[in-house]
């Protein structure tokens, strides 16, 4: 099996895993301490990955975690609508930060038209990238 085999099938099961996962925890509403744990554990498997499959992030992109948490635990911090709406938003621009570094190597100098398009490219990821990894990357 090649390296490039190996870290598809451990992204598809790092993938099925934590979608089961949020499956049981994000159904529940209103989200609190069920979206901090479900962004954990995607933190979490997402370093496993990275782990097993010998993979070195930058300090930087492991830097991007700690306010990813930090907004996810903001959600069950308070109960206000507009305070949960902010920290969702800032889960979504963190999230976007962290594809824009590890597609870039760093993260540019961005306005707020580059991370309008970072969160539509991610959401484009999210939908044909799976069919992408199973079809072009897993020999």
């Amino acid at each position: 099996m090649t390296d490039k085999t190996r870290l598809g099938f451990s992204i598809v099961a790092a993938a099925l895993a934590t979608g089961a996962l949020g499956d049981g925890l994000l159904r529940a509403t209103p989200w609190g301490l069920n979206l901090f744990v479900w962004i954990a554990a995607l933190a979490a498997s997402a370093a496993c990955v990275l782990v097993l499959n010998r993979v070195d992030l930058d300090v930087g992109s492991r830097w991007l975690v700690m306010p990813l948490l930090f907004f996810a635990a903001a959600v069950a911090w308070r109960d206000s609508p507009v305070l949960r709406a902010l920290n969702l938003i800032g889960i979504v621009i963190t999230l976007t930060m962290i594809l824009m570094r590890s597609q870039a190597g760093k993260l540019p100098a961005a306005g707020v038209a580059d991370y309008a398009l970072g969160v539509l490219v991610s959401f484009y990821n999210a939908l044909a990238g799976a069919g992408y990894l199973i079809g072009g990357e897993i020999e």
